[in-house]
């Protein structure tokens, strides 16, 4: 199976190290990478980085039809 990240160089540690590092600069402590186009995409696709004293309020997203 083919990594359809590796031909947009996404998931190449030289991004994934900036964006860790955006994180640990940034306010809330965290920074996101999306891999989709626009929100109206029906499956949206991101790298999600976290640093330590940052807070992801507990949520659930239901399916509408």
């Amino acid at each position: 199976m083919s990594d359809p990240f590796r031909p947009l160089g996404v998931g190449s540690p030289e991004v994934l190290d900036r964006l860790v590092s955006e994180a640990a600069e940034s306010p809330r402590r965290r920074m996101n990478l999306n891999l989709h186009a626009s929100h109206g995409e029906p499956c949206q696709r991101f790298f999600n980085a976290m640093e330590p004293g940052s807070y992801l309020r507990p949520h659930r997203e239901l399916m509408v039809p």
